[in-house]
């Protein structure tokens, strides 16, 4: 039983990701939410930018220095689509997940989608794993959602509202798409061809440890 104990401890502790495995190939399947992740989103943008126009689009990709567009310019996720990007044609921006139905007020639609206590599945991603596995996305900040909001009293307008996730505050705010800049990390839903991957050393180590429990309680 102590065996089974450590082993049990020490197979958690090999773990580090707990719900992100990776794929190979710049892919990371993300378990809890059945979703797969381009490993590095500044590799993905800069594939984007050098395949301008595919899939018969005429938006132009205007990126900054650092992979960041306005919300308004699609050609990233057209490009990588059209590219069949990793071997995928289905790449899409994260969603914001919203509770809230019916008629309500636009304050109460920004205290459930802004801070840091939020669902999405960006948030849903950095609440619950090590993201060490991914590149490149120390002080990102990424679009978070496709729905459009408004908040007039701090400058954002109908049509122009949309939501950026801060990845070092893991907080989810209200920007004005047209003046602040974020970038794209590319997702899509399901999980992608499993690899085969070698035998981990937790197993042996299980092994050997329930070797001497059979020996003294199965004899033959």
């Amino acid at each position: 039983m102590k065996s089974t104990i450590l082993f049990l401890c020490l197979l958690y502790a090999s773990q580090p990701y707990a719900n992100l495995i990776n794929r190979g190939n710049g892919l990371i399947y993300d378990s809890s939410q059945n979703l797969t992740w381009v490993q590095d989103p500044l590799a993905a943008i800069e594939a984007a930018r050098d395949h301008p126009g595919d899939i018969g689009k005429t938006a132009t990709i205007t990126l900054a220095p650092n992979g960041r567009s306005n919300f308004g310019d699609p050609a990233v996720l057209y490009n990588l689509r059209g590219i069949n990007y990793l071997g995928y044609s289905d790449w899409r921006r994260p969603t914001t997940v919203s509770t809230i139905t019916g008629t309500t007020t636009i304050e109460a639609v920004l205290a459930e989608l802004t801070g840091t206590n939020v669902d999405g599945e960006l948030a849903n991603l950095f609440r619950d794993n090590d993201t060490s596995i991914f590149n490149n996305i120390t002080g990102q900040v990424f679009w978070a959602a496709s729905q459009q909001l408004a908040d007039p009293a701090h400058g954002v307008f109908s049509n122009n509202g949309v939501l950026m996730y801060l990845v070092d505050s893991n907080e989810q705010v209200l920007v004005n798409r047209q003046i602040v800049l974020a970038s794209e990390w590319a997702v899509r839903s399901g999980d992608v061809a499993t690899i085969s991957t070698p035998i981990p050393p937790s197993i042996f180590l299980f092994i050997s440890g329930l070797l001497p429990f059979y020996m003294k309680n199965c004899r033959i």
